[in-house]
Parts: structure tokens; C-alpha cells; sequence
């Protein structure tokens, strides 16, 4: 019983001086945590963001519209996906220029290639072409004495584009490219400043008519007079075939891109004449005028600027000329024959004279041919036969009886006795004249 009552007494001591213990009611510390090292807290790092990365791409896969609403969430602009450009959209041709020019872009020279279209024959000429890559890109054109062309151009085109696009006619072969653009380089005579200009007329001008030898006008003969009416000479003449520049608007050729009034572009400068293979020329058109010139062995002068034809628009040619620049000068490098000018003459003064005598209907059955003297300028002999036949080279010549009617001096003459029926307004060729006929017909119609 005592030892018990020791026991609580003791129990009841210890309670107490826990309780007035101060340190008693502070709460149990914890053990300090272990510091993490910088390589340690990288992993954690890294691990967290893949665990974020892998949780957006699960939403991403389940919710097709999650990527556009966590943009439109987090504020940030949703990514505009950039559209794939057409074929040929950095695919460029040129035209009007000219072999002197300096063409830059960025002020580098592109890379010029000749490329042939993939295309049925007939498509177009092979196209000098070059490609830009894509954004804004300076293009200069040097080619004295035009202007200097500068403008600019884009890949995919702007709005902002300034470089002046050709329009392709159906020949040009820009549509088998693609989307291929045609710069114009604007080197057109039109272009050209007005003393340059007048300057190139006059060497294209001296350089034809240098090649004109005169010829002699027998007393007998007929030739056309400044009053329009034909007339027979009373003693010897001599008659210059002579070229002049068209300058009258209201006289304008249809050209290949409009109207031609003096010099113009023309698409044949795609396709030189076999002439021309290999030369470095500039090809344009001359809108030309025939007019003829007679006079006395001495120099004085009979009667001048006289039409090459009756109706004064036949007199009117459009040619092909090829053009070198030398320096400050011009050089004709190509000059058309003058045959072939004064066959066209030739054939629209008959054409004239058939339309007169038919009203209009032409002479059924009748095929036309012309063979032009050497020189051109004693004259051109054109035909009319029932029957032709085809030669080695692909020509057709006539055969059998066969109307030779003379273009001599700016007038057409009934040279033997067919063409005296089929056109009896023409005057008769006189002896001199009918042994000019024969001579340039083909052996074929001489029967």
C-alpha cells in the first residue's frame, strides 16, 4: 500500500514539472531538407517541361481545334500558313530589247537562259528566260542612247511592282511556262529620243536606196508621171527607184503591235531571216514609201517624188531591217531586197487592176506568180495561168498560155496578147517592153 502511494506521488511530481517546463509547448522540429545540386535541379526542370510538352500534344491529338483555342487563350497570334506559289511564278522572259543593252537585277546580271517550250510546233520561238527567288527584286535596263528602265518587281508578283509586263500574243511561248511573267524593256524606236531617232532613219534610209541602181527609160517606153497619168517618153530618161520613210499618220501600216507610222517592233524580230543566222542585230519593221524619180542623163531632174503606184496606199511597204549600234552611230546590218519590195508593189497594182475589171471577184481559175528584174528597178513581170506546176525547190511555175502583164516605172502594161484580153484597159507594151516580159518569164509559159 505504501509503495503504491510512492508510485502516484512520484507520477503527479513528474507531470507537474513537465508542465512548468517552457519548452514544452514548442512543436516537435523537422530534420532540415537535403540541398538539391545544379545538375540535379536541370533534370527536375527538364522532366517537368517534357511532362508539359507530352500534355499538349495528347491534347493537340484529341482536340483538333486545342492549338488554335490555347493561342487564342495565351494571346498569341495564330501562325498564317504561307501558300505554295504556282509553277513558273519566279520564271521571267524579256522583250524589246536589244543586243547592245546591259540588262541587272540587284544589280547583278541574271542568269539568261534560252529555253525552247514544250509545246506543239508553232507554239513560239525559244524565250530568253531567268528566275528570281522569292521577295522584291530591282530590275535596270542600259541601252543606250534609251532611256534607262528601272523598276521594280516581286516573287509572288505586288501590287507594289512597278516593271511594265508585256502582254503575250498567241504566239509567244510565255504560256507554256506556267506562270511565267514577260518584262517589257522597252526598247522600241518610239522610245528612242527624237535626234537619235531621226538619225536612225536616215542610215536605214541611205543604205536602202544605195542599193537601187537607176535605170534607163527608151524613148517608147511608158512610165507614170507627178500629174498620175501614164506617159511615153520623147527622148531617154533616167529613172531612180527611191525609198522613203513614212511620216504621215493617217497613212499608218497595221503593225504587229499597232499601227506603224515610220519605225516599230515587229514579232518577226523573233524569227530573223536566214540572212540574219548568227549576226547580233536589231531587227524592227520600216514602214516604207516607193516613190520614183526621172530625169535627163545631164541631171535635170523630169519629174520627182512621183508614187510607185497609181493608187498611192500600194506604194506603201512594211520591211524587216537589222540594226548595229557603234558607239554614238547606227550601221544598217540587213537591208530587205528590193525585189521582193517591188513585187508586193507590183502584185497590189495588178491585184488593183483585177478587182476593177471583175468588180471585186477575181479571176476564177487564174493563179498569180511574180518574178521581179535584176535589177528591181526595170521592173517585174507578173503572171496569170490557168495551169501551174510544182518545181524541185516547192515553187509553182505556170504552164501553157499564159497573160504576162509588166510592172515597169509605176505602170502596169499588157506584155503579150492573153493579157491584152483579159485586161484590155491596160496599155500595150511596146517591143522593147513585151522582150523584157519574155526574159524574166519561166521557160514553162513561154508556149
Amino acid at each position: 500500500m505504501g509503495d503504491e502511494i510512492q508510485r502516484t506521488r512520484a507520477l503527479r511530481e513528474r507531470r507537474a514539472a513537465e508542465e512548468s517546463d517552457p519548452r514544452s509547448d514548442e512543436p516537435e522540429r523537422e530534420t532540415p531538407p537535403h540541398r538539391l545540386s545544379r545538375r540535379a535541379k536541370l533534370r527536375r526542370a527538364l522532366v517537368a517541361g517534357g511532362a508539359v510538352v507530352l500534355a499538349v500534344v495528347v491534347l493537340a491529338v484529341l482536340l483538333p481545334d486545342a492549338g488554335a483555342s490555347m493561342h487564342a487563350a495565351l494571346g498569341i497570334p495564330t501562325p498564317v500558313p504561307t501558300a505554295t506559289l504556282p509553277i513558273g511564278a519566279g520564271t521571267f522572259m524579256i522583250e524589246d530589247t536589244v543586243p547592245w543593252g546591259t540588262l541587272l537585277v540587284d544589280g547583278h546580271l541574271p542568269s539568261l537562259e534560252v529555253r525552247q517550250p514544250n509545246e506543239p510546233v508553232g507554239a513560239g520561238p525559244p524565250a530568253p528566260t531567268f528566275v528570281l527567288d522569292h521577295g522584291r527584286h530591282t530590275v535596270e535596263y542600259r541601252a543606250a542612247p534609251f532611256p534607262t528602265l528601272r523598276c521594280v518587281v516581286s516573287v509572288p508578283a505586288a501590287r507594289s511592282d512597278t516593271c511594265l509586263l508585256a502582254q503575250p500574243s498567241p504566239n509567244d511561248p510565255v504560256h507554256a511556262f506556267g506562270a511565267a511573267r514577260v518584262l517589257d524593256l522597252q526598247a522600241r524606236p518610239e522610245r528612242l529620243p527624237s535626234d537619235s531617232l531621226a538619225s536612225l532613219e536616215q542610215t536605214l534610209l541611205a543604205a536602202l536606196n544605195a542599193n537601187i541602181p537607176p535605170a534607163q527609160v527608151a524613148v517608147g517606153e511608158h512610165y507614170l508621171g507627178a500629174d498620175g497619168a501614164v506617159h511615153v517618153a520623147t527622148q531617154p530618161l533616167v529613172a531612180s527607184l527611191v525609198y522613203a520613210m513614212n511620216q504621215d499618220p493617217g497613212q499608218a501600216l497595221p503593225g504587229d503591235t499597232g499601227a506603224c507610222v515610220a519605225l516599230c517592233r515587229s514579232y518577226d524580230a523573233d524569227q530573223p531571216p536566214s540572212d540574219l543566222a548568227g549576226t547580233n542585230s536589231w531587227l524592227i519593221a520600216a514602214h516604207l514609201v516607193l516613190t520614183w524619180r526621172f530625169g535627163l542623163a545631164n541631171g535635170t531632174v523630169v519629174a520627182t517624188n512621183v508614187p510607185a503606184a497609181p493608187v498611192a496606199g500600194d506604194a506603201h511597204e512594211l520591211v524587216v531591217l537589222g540594226v548595229r549600234r557603234h558607239g554614238a552611230t547606227w550601221d544598217a546590218s540587213f537591208i530587205w531586197p528590193t525585189w521582193g519590195i517591188v513585187s508586193d508593189v507590183a502584185s497590189r497594182v495588178l491585184a488593183e487592176a483585177i478587182a476593177a475589171i471583175t468588180h471585186g471577184q477575181g479571176l476564177a481559175g487564174y493563179n498569180s506568180s511574180a518574178y521581179a528584174a535584176n535589177p528591181a528597178s526595170e521592173g517585174c513581170l507578173l503572171t496569170e495561168a490557168r495551169q501551174t506546176v510544182e518545181t524541185v525547190g516547192g515553187d509553182y511555175v505556170p504552164v501553157g498560155p499564159t497573160a504576162f502583164v509588166l510592172y515597169r516605172f509605176g505602170v502596169l502594161l499588157a506584155a503579150n496578147d492573153l493579157a491584152h484580153q483579159i485586161f484590155p484597159s491596160l496599155p500595150l507594151a511596146d517591143a522593147l517592153e513585151r522582150a523584157l516580159a519574155r526574159s524574166l518569164a519561166p521557160q514553162s509559159a513561154q508556149g
